[in-house]
């Protein structure tokens, strides 16, 4: 919370968060075969610099990273985003959500609990029904994503980068390299207005290779370059514009979170959203309980510890003192 209060990012090293065996594209393959799974390409003018194609299956999109990896081609690049409870809910078991994490304010909301109990118990029907079973979405909305979309693994070749971009709805990220070697630029939010927002959560710089007669305020905004190598976990404070870029071939999970430093912006965002249209925040807010706002901050039950998946799908009010 020290780095969250102040906007400043951290990488945080040697957490166990999965099987060293994630690393490894030939276990993706023995794990999801033929599962459908979206290609990622590069696309100046679309969100964060990438556009989604059609799904494709996860053995299509192997037997062509290899060569995408290692030959740059004249076409675009892709990689995929694997939303492991939507599509490999069984690998979930092997999952930890690192202690600094673990505790995500945004779960307090009743609906969301009301849906994660849920989830749980569709997820033993269908685990008995069909091992291999994937979870049904419970939210549509696109960014969003608090039940069905995370944790999610990214698996791109080296080439691949995003625009500069910041996540939506003022939530924090955390990001574990499971193998390969990432660059990230990431700037202080207060940062942002020198970047050209583009009026969404992109911004017109490219922090790789900026072009400062183009974007001449930018030259005022520093960013912090990390590069993150296996075994690495990047804390990104919510709001904070960034740009990454892959230098090897690279397997990573993501997932964000909510604390006591970012959770009034975050419900204000999702909320604002849902006053827009979106269906998916609209559904959130119907049960946000907003009372433990009032709790003290230092009112914990107990400090957090590092909690496998399961656990974490239902950390309930009872684990801060004074939530009823």
């Amino acid at each position: 919370e020290k780095y969250s209060k102040v906007s400043k990012c951290c990488v945080l090293k040697r957490l166990k968060v999965h099987p060293e065996e994630w690393g490894d594209l030939r276990y993706w393959e023995e794990q999801l075969g033929d599962e459908d799974v979206p290609l990622v390409g590069t696309s100046p003018s679309a969100p964060r610099g990438l556009a989604l194609s059609q799904p494709v299956p996860f053995s299509t999109f192997a037997a062509t990273y290899a060569t995408r990896a290692r030959y740059p081609p004249a076409t675009p690049l892709s990689h995929t985003e694997i939303k492991l409870p939507s599509t490999a809910p069984w690998l979930l078991e092997h999952f930890t959500v690192p202690r600094y994490f673990a505790q995500d304010l945004l779960q307090f909301s009743f609906q969301n609990k009301t849906l994660r109990e849920s989830q749980v118990t569709n997820r033993e029907q269908l685990e008995r029904d069909n091992p291999r079973a994937a979870l049904p979405a419970l939210y549509m909305g696109d960014e969003l994503h608090i039940i069905n979309g995370y944790p999610e693994v990214a698996i791109a070749p080296r080439g691949m980068q995003s625009s500069l971009f910041h996540h939506p709805f003022s939530q924090h990220m955390w990001v574990h390299v499971a193998s390969g070697v990432q660059e990230w630029y990431i700037f202080h939010p207060d940062y942002a207005p020198a970047l050209f927002d583009e009026g969404s959560n992109t911004y017109s710089l490219d922090a790789v290779d900026p072009d400062f007669e183009a974007f001449p305020s930018a030259i005022m905004a520093y960013p912090t370059k990390v590069t993150l190598r296996a075994g690495d976990t990047l804390f990104i404070p919510a709001d904070s514009p960034v740009q990454w870029r892959v230098v090897e071939d690279s397997i990573s999970t993501s997932m964000p979170f909510v604390d006591w430093a970012n959770v009034e912006t975050s419900v204000y965002d999702v909320e604002r959203a849902a006053s827009c249209g979106d269906p998916g925040c609209a559904e959130i807010t119907k049960g946000f309980n907003m009372s433990f706002l009032s709790i003290p901050q230092c009112g914990r039950a107990s400090e957090p510890v590092d909690t496998p998946y399961g656990a974490y799908l239902t950390w309930r009010n009872d684990s801060v003192v004074g939530s009823s």
